[in-house]
């Protein structure tokens, strides 16, 4: 079997094409190709550019910040051997690398790049809502959709379902991609396998992870605006809003003067807690700390707020591109 590596350079102005030459020199067997674009075209496009260079039936993605253990190549073609016909994409689960930072610890518990499973066939915004509330998954099971860090495709399900958005510049592009192959070719065309594990290095500051969640948010914005996909958006901050609003209109019937800023921000400042103890319940915070996860689902809390304000701006804003910023 022949492995081909490509890396696609999106306008970087280092020396990473020196680089790879070095590498390719230490490993003349293997099938290496590098491609330099002059200028950044942002993810979706860089990645398409990888798939047209490549020549094999199946194509997997990787970030520039992934660490790849030793044996995830093996164990993601074993896993492409014992899978179903059916299946036209295979994705994993990423685990922070080394985690240092408050934020790299964040990310480890809060795993914010975890893959979705698929638990029925409907598309609902309350389906959604249910399965973004689920537990980690612990087996292999169909996929809603999985991180662009660690996926694979089979490529001729890739190109005809038209690639990825070259409008979707700076994330989310993993997400369609996946919604148009399971739109074209069924519900069980997508595979978790958890046991595929990818690490990634999450930036070293919280506002790298406030980042990218705006990012995500604001490219399910502009693509359930643009192509009528069902939106995705972290609900949390949604739901709290709209409960406080209600229990303030509740109060207001009683006692006139509970209509005020400072018992709407207690209220609010309640609901946060008791939201907080929620995601612990669920478990979608994992640590050994009772504190650090009553911190983490905080900090999850403030990129999930990032991730509705970034998607009503993608929505209401469509047609007005995100510029990459580096944190």
């Amino acid at each position: 079997m022949i492995v081909e590596i490509i890396f696609v350079i999106d306008g970087s102005k280092d020396n990473s094409a020196q680089i790879i030459e070095k590498f390719a020199e230490d490993f003349p067997l293997t099938a290496i190709i590098c491609q330099n674009n002059k200028i950044n075209l942002g993810a979706s496009e860089a990645r398409n550019i990888g798939v047209s260079l490549s020549h094999s039936e199946t194509i997997a993605f990787i970030d520039d910040d992934c660490r790849p253990i030793s044996t995830w190549m093996g164990d993601l073609i074993q896993s492409w051997k014992v899978s179903p016909k059916e299946m036209l994409g295979l994705g994993g689960v990423v685990k922070s690398h080394d985690p240092v930072t408050f934020n790299q610890k964040y990310c480890e518990a809060s795993t914010p790049l975890r893959p979705y499973q698929l638990k029925n066939n409907n598309e609902s915004i309350f389906r959604r809502l249910i399965s973004y509330y689920s537990e980690s998954i612990q087996q292999r099971s169909y996929a809603k959709y999985f991180a662009g860090c660690n996926m694979t495709f089979r490529k001729s399900a890739f190109v005809e379902a038209g690639g990825f958005d070259p409008a979707m510049k700076w994330g989310g592009e993993d997400a369609f991609i996946c919604s148009q192959i399971r739109k074209k070719f069924g519900h069980n065309s997508l595979v978790i396998d958890p046991n595929l594990v990818m690490p990634h290095e999450f930036s070293m500051k919280f506002s790298g992870s406030i980042w990218r969640s705006y990012a995500y948010g604001r490219a399910s914005g502009r693509a359930s605006r643009k192509n009528g996909i069902t939106p995705s958006f972290n609900p949390g901050p949604l739901l709290l809003f709209f409960l406080s609003l209600s229990v303030m209109a509740t109060s207001i019937v009683f006692n006139k003067f509970f209509l005020s800023v400072a018992n709407f921000f207690l209220i609010s400042l309640v609901e946060i807690t008791l939201y907080t103890l929620f995601l612990l319940q669920k478990k979608i915070i994992v640590s050994d700390s009772i504190l650090h996860k009553f911190i983490y689902s905080l900090a999850f809390f403030l990129c999930e707020t990032a991730n509705m304000g970034g998607f009503v701006l993608g929505f209401l804003i469509s047609k007005k591109e995100l510029v990459y910023k580096h944190v």
